[in-house]
């Protein structure tokens, strides 16, 4: 699908450039291939879309005791490393 429209791209700035190019091969087959992908691209659509998940909910944090954060541990010695090389100033 992709191929398609990169050549179909490649063959419109060659015309605009003023390129004539050789339809007598090119013409079939964009004719053949770029029918079929049309429908291969909704159907990839509707297929990724059916993937998707629900989309993340963002609510207010009413308390504090409702507020967590979850970090790599290679984060927290990062963290640390900073916070012991700070406190030494």
């Amino acid at each position: 699908m992709i191929a398609n429209f990169a050549v179909l791209a490649v063959l419109i700035a060659a015309a605009w450039a003023g390129f004539k190019a050789d339809f007598s091969l090119v013409q079939p087959m964009i004719w053949a291939f770029f029918p079929g992908s049309l429908p291969l691209g909704m159907l990839l659509t509707a297929w990724l879309y059916k993937r998707t998940s629900e989309p993340v909910k963002f609510r207010p944090i009413d308390s504090d005791a409702f507020a967590f954060a979850y970090a790599h541990p290679g984060f927290h010695a990062a963290l640390n490393t900073v916070r012991a090389s700070n406190s030494d100033r």
